[in-house]
């Protein structure tokens, strides 16, 4: 391991999954992490598999390489302690919602005043503002905001979340690079800042990338990328298997239709224009599909 980030102290006050992933691969970096957990300990202690010790596995999957505390942040002294921490941290994670945050005095506002070269990022679930600010959140709740559920239901017919926790990790790797990002705009300005990086505009954008497809042109237009949206784009039972298929030119379509005795497509006069074959995706893989 290259300790690359060696020389950051990174205080993490977050549970779950996405501010512990962020931190743990910060960690895994080489950053110092002091992970600050509530007496009861971070909730994904009991989630996933339990170990030997009693340990759930999401938590040992999102964990290693970091140093613990446990405080009740509730407590005058516990918060005493907290700051002795933050005098000398570089980062500090939270994702609580922003009123609990600021009854602790660990809003961003409060803690960049005390400590100028303090970066706070706010892994959040909805953000500070907006019509869903300050709402609580986890992985479902997101994937189904944020239009990942309902693409799956244009799949299938029927809306379905991601067998992953995406919306957690998605938002994870963001707070890596906004807080690195942070880390050299201080070492050019001296100075510190505070970050949001809520999981429901983090994921909204992430989907939209190729989902906004024609509507990035013409507002009017409905979003969805036709060629992942139909369902024969599935990988095929074979006589030995399954086999994935991933045709996306003009050439890789020509070869295909043609091992398979389709070749007839390959004449029609649409078959030549990238557009038309966008827009024609659920016949043709519904024609390897069928070959």
């Amino acid at each position: 391991m290259h300790n690359l980030l060696d020389g950051l102290r990174v205080v993490d006050t977050t549970s779950i999954v996405m501010g512990p992933m962020a931190s743990q691969t910060m960690a895994d970096l080489g950053a110092e992490v002091i992970k600050v957990e509530p007496p009861e300990g971070d909730l994904a202690r009991a989630s996933g598999t339990p170990g030997p010790d009693g340990m759930g596995a999401l938590f040992a999957n999102n964990n290693r390489n970091k140093r613990s505390l446990a405080l009740d942040l509730k407590r005058p002294d516990c918060r005493a302690a907290l700051e002795r921490l933050l005098a000398g941290a570089d980062i500090v994670l939270i994702n609580m919602r922003p009123k609990a945050a600021a009854r602790l005095g660990l809003n961003a506002d409060t803690l960049c005043a005390r400590y100028p070269r303090l970066i706070h990022c706010a892994a959040t679930g909805f953000g500070a503002d907006g019509p869903y600010g300050g709402r609580a959140a986890y992985d479902d709740i997101i994937q189904a905001a944020a239009g990942l559920a309902g693409l799956a239901g244009r799949v299938s017919g029927v809306p379905a979340y991601v067998p992953s926790i995406m919306a957690d990790k998605i938002g994870a790797l963001h707070v890596v690079h906004a807080v690195l990002a942070a880390v050299i705009h201080r070492q050019t300005t001296g100075k510190g800042m505070a970050i949001e990086v809520p999981m429901f505009e983090t994921l909204a954008a992430f989907l939209m990338n190729e989902h906004l497809d024609a509507a990035t042109f013409d507002a009017s237009a409905a979003p969805g990328y036709a060629r992942v949206l139909t369902p024969h784009r599935r990988p095929y039972a074979t006589a030995d298997g399954w086999l994935a298929v991933m045709p996306y030119t003009r050439p890789h379509w020509a070869v295909m239709l043609a091992l398979i005795g389709r070749e007839a497509v390959v004449s029609e006069a649409w078959f030549a224009d990238a557009g038309e074959r966008n827009r024609r995706a659920a016949s043709l893989y519904a024609a390897a599909h069928d070959g």
